[in-house]
């Protein structure tokens, strides 16, 4: 684990190493019904995250203003991913095994402004910023290929105060969000 900080800034990085369970790693066939069944894999390896961190924090007081950001990266080498294999008759048996390739990657960033404070009346704002990104792979009846999930996340909050008797605190949240697949055409097939 490594961290730097310097005035509003900090970067961190960390590594972890998570062995596979055992239920993951027992080669002995489970078969919980008629459709559905289990084999360990006692070849997989462990897998390993790497995560990396920046925040920045900035305060103007004069301005009575909070700036704040951040991005955030996960990637993971020997992941476990299930392969799954589905029948005709929709009977399916999974197995684990190690892969490379998924990560998510996270960025926010907003204000946090506070309104000259008047003798009755106190405002504030708070809009942010928020994006989202998970790659992650699937292996289904041998076609292999990645999902990748991306939204964005937009805030704004407002609070309103008079003389700490009422207080309102509105807010709205647009989050649209879309899914995709590559490496498979699932179009094609009928």
């Amino acid at each position: 684990s490594i961290r730097l900080q310097a005035g509003s800034y900090s970067l961190n990085y960390n590594s972890s190493i998570n062995q596979p369970s055992i239920y993951n790693l027992q080669p002995v066939p489970l078969q919980t019904s008629q459709l559905y069944a289990f084999t360990g894999n006692p070849a997989l390896k462990p897998s390993r995250v790497h995560n990396l961190d920046f925040n920045l924090n900035k305060y103007l007081s004069k301005r009575q203003l909070n700036i704040y950001a951040f991005f955030n990266g996960s990637f993971e080498e020997n992941s476990v991913a299930t392969m799954r294999t589905v029948s005709f008759e929709g009977a399916s048996t999974t197995t684990p095994v190690n892969k490379n390739g998924k990560y998510t990657l996270n960025l926010g960033t907003g204000i946090y402004k506070n309104f000259k404070k008047s003798a009755d009346w106190q405002v504030t704002m708070n809009p942010y910023l928020y994006l989202y990104y998970f790659r992650n792979f699937f292996i289904l009846n041998e076609d292999e290929g990645f999902q990748h999930i991306m939204s964005v996340n937009f805030r704004q909050e407002f609070n309103i105060n008079w003389k700490d008797k009422i207080e309102l605190s509105p807010s709205f949240t647009i989050r649209p969000q879309l899914n995709t697949y590559t490496g498979v055409n699932y179009q094609s097939n009928n």
